[in-house]
């Protein structure tokens, strides 16, 4: 996909257009231009800020700078892409994908980024919560999806209740509650 046909799709799927970097996640000759593996280990600040701006758009540093053209990177190297820049790229592909819409070239991003997340990672799970969701999920295909929307649940309840001692429970209620009800009914 060239960069103005990807340009082009993005606008398409964007109610404006925004700042677009300067190229996408594949070259004009349609092969990709993956990040090379200790690239932003050369430089400290430019490596400190691509996981920066992941870890402000909730993306894994190998995704963003997958997404970053060699220019995007050799700016980034030079200090020419500011932080502030970098995330708010990082954070408009993220909405971008969240709300599906996934330029072609960006499918097997998406999906590594999808595997690559554990939805339930920084919740304060019991032996017992983690058995009970693997029953729940096991072997269906919307088990990715149950699994951020049990951690969405969890942490709407979790931040209503005012009284400390009582917020994991509420949350782990809550959450149970929803998943036990949905895999019920699906």
């Amino acid at each position: 996909m060239s960069y103005h046909d990807r340009l082009a799709s993005l606008r398409k799927i964007q109610k404006r257009a925004g700042t677009v970097l300067t190229e996408g996640s594949k070259g004009a000759s349609g092969s990709s231009d993956s990040a090379q593996p200790g690239r932003f280990q050369k430089n400290q600040p430019a490596h400190a800020c691509l996981v920066e701006a992941a870890r402000a758009a909730d993306l894994h540093p190998d995704t963003l700078a997958a997404l970053l053209s060699d220019e995007d990177r050799a700016d980034l190297d030079a200090g020419a892409l500011s932080r502030a820049e970098l995330v708010a790229f990082a954070r408009s592909v993220a909405a971008r994908w969240a709300r599906g819409y996934v330029l072609p070239d960006e499918v097997e991003l998406v999906t590594t980024e999808r595997v690559r997340r554990n939805p339930l990672d920084g919740l304060p799970l019991m032996f017992e919560d983690r058995a009970f969701i693997e029953r729940c999920v096991v072997g269906r295909g919307d088990r990715h999806d149950l699994l951020v929307e049990y951690r969405a649940r969890w942490l709407a309840a979790s931040s209503t209740e005012p009284n400390e001692i009582k917020r994991e429970n509420v949350a782990r209620r809550t959450a149970n509650a929803w998943l036990r009800d949905t895999t019920r009914r699906g």
